[in-house]
């Protein structure tokens, strides 16, 4: 059964990791169903009602030495047991040296959580005049971030350089009824290419996640010329919808979606491309924990 309706207000405290769950039951929890008023204005983004990206989930991880969450981002599903995020969304960053700069921080697998929650959100068909309603189910897994992730960043948060920031969670419990995930790219993204980046958003005012699941069209300007990985997009005009990362950045084709890459917005406006990860993504999904 679901549970109760819950005001939206505190689905967004719950998403913000206001309460720590570290000890809690690791088997999936019921799905609840959530109403919650819905403003296209209040967030960069279209709110995906229609769950065309259904395959986006939220990602919680948990501090690796204090066992509390410490970090909301997105994922994307790309089985019923496995989600790709962003490398720095379960890898806490650590003070260290950086080229010319003393006070900076590192991300890399020393720090790694060993865990995370992940929250699969679907929305049920509207009743004109009412609020949405929302299904959300919970979802516990282990984090596998990629053995060669490296992240330096200077003392004010930007990126210096940056090496296979991914990270894929193998869920204990498979998804049930998972939403078809996206293809894996067949190519590079290129200056002037449009995609769709999809995440749950992070609210910069209230400095939390926002829940709703949104998704916006944006063209990329620019390849970062260090290792080519990053692939630098325009950003919302908002504040809002700025500063999330680990959604998918999505292709758009004839044939379906294609995973081009995975957002970095909590560092820069920016897709850490898929393209050339793609043998260790689907080893690390064969060769199952």
């Amino acid at each position: 059964m679901y549970a109760s309706v819950l005001p939206g207000l505190l689905l967004l405290l719950s998403l913000a990791g206001c309460t720590d769950r570290s000890n809690q039951d690791t088997k999936e929890e019921s799905p609840e169903t959530t109403s919650r008023e819905l403003s296209v204005d209040a967030l960069a983004g279209e709110v995906d009602l229609a769950n065309r990206y259904a395959s986006t989930v939220i990602v919680v991880a948990q501090e690796p030495m204090a066992g509390k969450r410490f970090k909301g981002c997105s994922g994307v599903l790309l089985s019923p047991r496995w989600v790709l995020t962003a490398g720095h969304c379960v890898c806490p960053q650590r003070p260290a040296r950086v080229p010319d700069e003393e006070n900076g921080r590192i991300v890399d697998g020393t720090t790694c959580s060993a865990s995370a929650t992940v929250k699969v959100l679907s929305y049920l068909p509207m009743t004109p005049g009412e609020p949405s309603e929302v299904r959300m189910a919970s979802h516990q897994g282990k984090v596998h971030a990629h053995p060669e992730l490296k992240l330096q960043l200077d003392a004010g948060g930007g990126i210096v350089s940056s090496h296979a920031d991914l990270a894929l969670v193998f869920l204990e419990i498979a998804v049930k009824d998972a939403p078809p995930p996206p293809a894996l790219a067949k190519k590079e993204v290129i200056p002037g290419e449009s995609f769709t980046v999809v995440g749950h958003g992070h609210d910069e005012l209230r400095g939390s996640m926002g829940g709703d699941r949104r998704f916006n069209r944006t063209r990329v300007l620019r390849r970062e010329p260090s290792g080519a990985e990053r692939a630098v997009f325009e950003q919302p005009g908002r504040n809002l919808y700025r500063g999330e990362s680990g959604g998918p950045c999505l292709r758009e084709t004839p044939q379906g979606q294609e995973l081009a890459g995975i957002s970095s917005r909590s560092l820069e406006p920016s897709c850490i491309g898929t393209y050339a990860f793609q043998d260790w993504i689907l080893k690390r999904m064969q060769s199952t924990p």
